[in-house]
């Protein structure tokens, strides 16, 4: 015989109303261990509504528990004390130690009628409920009915990505629109699970078909395309730095970095030098070849042939020293052809100008030679990758995951990297070119938008960020970010996101930059950040109903970085060394 609502109740009793409540918590007498803090209970209630001729509306009201509080008032600190000095057990005594008395501070989410159907949507309660009252826990299906909220009606929103920490049978839904159009932080401590959270995200995203351009700084997402019904959805992309897309001022920066500084001197000849390689690279494959055969020549480097001339950091280094030995060779007609490569008043170059174009040419050299080693370190994270598309709109496919691997560069060229990515898609959209909308992941996002720009590089990503966070939504571009160090994201761009993921935070200044920034987060639920276990997180904003603490379901695929056990690695490297 099945139990009546009542019956079901008395069963799940949790505990009495006691003291004081508002229509915003209650205290609650708990029976023993019946709850847990985040635990959702519920107390029915009737309400009389303001006119006197309406009968009495039936309402559920749903609230969390935040705090629990134990206490014997038989048993004073005194005694305690007392018992610590002389190394008493108190068991041992005739104090009363079974009269303990156990309160739950809880805050409540709203209320719903039980006249007029159950759909999810809690109204807020404008009187408080009666002391005295009795709590219970509802069973799993109305908790997650009451999670899902109005998603139940918007199942094509909704995405499958945790379980409640505490009822590991009620499966937690987020709202998939919130977080493509409205901007999604993921905020933890390194090891806490933030990219395992991501990665379950994406998944979720991709079987509904939503185009997703990852900025993966470590190769954390490598391991998508290695999921079965993903693996035709997947590319990966190794970023080779676009020289030439960026200014002479931008690149003399680059060169600054990578090799040793340059003069000021260097500094005005290095546009013109920057200029003519610009302009060395042509469409036709026979000029090409032509000047490619003379610049070899003229360096006295044969090999250029063999490996090709590109546009890159060695063609700026090349032109440097053709200039450098022309003017030295007094060679006019090695002049005249740089000249017609629009190298500018090279005629007025005097043999200073030759010095210094030998300094600026040892310089690029280094350079180049730096920034070849982080490609080749890119291009083996990335694995099976193909260079970045030209047309930048490419990487939005529907129902496609693009993965730009970032790893083996610093994280300048990482910023200069995304920013010139990210403004070429969200130009495309406001120009109406692109005409799939996209959500941009960024791991790593403190290095995207930071809180203060140190380089020129790190201000462009700044303001590449800021405008996608303010502008993103009416153009169809989502942001995503993703970071184990929130204190250093711009204030500006993170206060935009509005749904959140935070796992757990141990660092001081974090946890009160969150607290100040994310206006859906109560304070118990910051308190509990430091003690979160790995996996769980709490989620807050318009993703969800109301905040609530989860366990992430673990993602299908895998990062290139999953934490293995040290010694086993070890065994394991033995073992093939052995091998060999």
């Amino acid at each position: 015989m099945a139990l009546s609502l009542g019956e079901q109740q008395a069963n799940q009793y949790v505990g009495t109303l006691v003291g004081e409540s508002t229509s915003r918590e209650f205290r609650l007498a708990v029976a023993h261990e019946t709850i847990r803090e985040q635990d959702l209970i519920a107390v029915d209630a009737e309400l009389r509504p303001l006119d006197d001729h309406s009968p009495l509306e039936q309402i559920r009201v749903w609230a969390k528990v935040q705090r629990i509080e134990r206490l014997n008032p038989l048993f004073p600190s005194e005694a305690g004390h007392e018992l610590a000095a002389t190394r008493t057990d108190p068991f041992d005594t005739v104090l009363s130690l079974s009269q303990e008395m156990v309160t739950a501070v809880c805050q409540i989410l709203g209320a719903e009628s039980l006249d007029h159907g159950t759909s999810g949507k809690l109204d807020h309660l404008r009187y408080p409920p009666r002391p005295a009252s009795s709590a219970y826990r509802p069973d799993s299906q109305d908790i997650a009915r009451v999670v899902l909220g109005e998603l139940q009606q918007k199942q094509n929103r909704a995405l499958d990505i945790a379980t409640l920490s505490n009822r590991p049978e009620v499966n937690v839904m987020v709202d998939g629109h919130a977080i493509v159009t409205r901007h999604l932080a993921i905020l933890a401590m390194t090891g806490a699970g933030k990219s395992w959270a991501a990665r379950r995200i994406i998944e979720q995203l991709a079987l509904k078909n939503y185009p997703i351009v990852i900025f993966d700084p470590h190769g954390d997402y490598t391991g998508l395309a290695d999921v079965p019904n993903l693996k035709e959805r997947v590319r990966r992309y190794y970023a080779r730095f676009p020289i030439f897309e960026e200014d002479s001022e931008t690149v003399e920066e680059l060169v600054n970095t990578l090799g040793y500084a340059l003069t000021d001197t260097m500094r005005t000849r290095f546009g013109d030098i920057f200029q003519a390689a610009k302009k060395f690279i042509v469409d036709d494959d026979n000029e090409m070849r032509r000047r490619g055969e003379w610049l070899a020549q003229t360096i006295g480097k044969p090999d250029l042939l063999k490996y090709g001339v590109g546009p890159d950091m060695w063609l700026v280094a090349h032109v440097a020293e053709a200039g450098e030995i022309v003017l030295r060779e007094e060679n006019d007609e090695g002049k005249q052809q740089l000249m017609d490569w629009r190298w500018p008043n090279l005629n007025n170059y005097s043999g200073r100008d030759r010095q210094t174009l030998e300094g600026i040419k040892k310089r690029t050299y280094r350079a180049a030679a730096s920034l070849h080693r982080m490609e080749q370190t890119n291009q083996k994270v990335a694995r099976s990758a193909e260079p970045l598309p030209t047309n930048r709109t490419e990487l939005v496919q529907y129902g496609g995951i693009s993965v730009v691997a970032l790893a083996g560069y610093t994280s300048d060229f990482q910023a200069t990297i995304y920013s010139i990515i990210a403004d070429d898609i969200f130009e495309a959209r406001v120009r109406g070119e692109l005409k799939l909308p996209v959500l941009l992941l960024l791991e790593e996002a403190h290095n995207f938008a930071p809180a203060k720009a140190n380089t020129p590089a790190e201000q462009r990503a700044i303001t590449t960020t800021k405008q996608i966070a303010q502008e993103g939504r009416k153009f169809g571009v989502g942001l995503a970010l993703i970071s184990q160090r929130p204190s250093r994201l711009d204030e500006t761009t993170l206060s935009q996101c509005n749904s959140y993921l935070i796992m757990r935070m141990v660092n001081p200044a974090d946890q009160a930059y969150v607290r100040r920034v994310v206006e859906t987060l109560g304070e118990d639920e910051a308190n509990m950040l430091p003690d979160l276990d790995v996996g769980e997180a709490v989620l807050s904003g318009q993703l969800t109903n109301f905040p609530v603490l989860v366990k992430i379901k673990e993602p299908i695929s895998q990062g290139e970085h999953e934490e293995k056990d040290a010694f086993e690695a070890l065994e394991e490297a033995r073992v093939r060394i052995a091998e060999r």
